[in-house]
């Protein structure tokens, strides 16, 4: 099972995925960011975290580094892209 920590970064907007298998958390650790899930919109700053269940479709935009947590371990087989970007 294991998990998979990793630290990123983004300038921009990310298209809308989601893990079919996998939970994953983020952690901002500096800036700012905008979460798109499902129908909501959570806006998160420095300090704050997310949790995104599996089966989840979401996208993001904003200016950051995350800590980014997947339990169990990252594996690019379980993560769907979409096309689909974030409407302005």
């Amino acid at each position: 099972m294991g998990y998979s920590i990793i630290i990123s970064h983004l300038d921009g907007k990310h298209p809308f995925m989601k893990n079919i298998r996998l939970n994953r958390t983020y952690f901002l650790l500096k800036g700012y960011a905008q979460f798109y899930v499902e129908n909501e919109i959570i806006d998160l700053t420095e300090g704050e975290m997310l949790v995104i269940p599996k089966n989840t479709k979401y996208a993001f935009k904003g200016h950051f580094d995350s800590l980014l947590v997947d339990c169990p371990a990252f594996d690019s087989a379980d993560d769907i892209i979409y096309e689909e970007q974030i409407k302005e």
